[in-house]
């Protein structure tokens, strides 16, 4: 997965079949009480995690994130 994983970081594109989602409705409590859910790829799933770690380190580093700004920081 390393190739498209960086060929995708370098290209900026996500190939298309990782774009696809199943919709699945997921029951809750009560009657006719569903809530949709999108079920995507795994690897796109794997490259946004990469993306994520790599914005939220650049932005600590330059020390752009506020200290009180915790909604997207991992736990230490």
């Amino acid at each position: 997965l390393w190739k498209p994983f960086n060929k995708s970081l370098m290209t900026g594109k996500i190939p298309s079949n990782w774009k696809d989602a199943t919709i699945v409705p997921l029951f809750k409590k009560g009657d006719k009480n569903y809530r949709p859910i999108s079920l995507t790829s795994t690897a796109c799933k794997v490259l946004k995690k990469i993306i994520k770690k790599i914005i939220v380190n650049n932005l600590a580093k330059n020390n752009i994130i506020h200290k009180s700004q915790h909604g997207f920081m991992e736990r230490l």
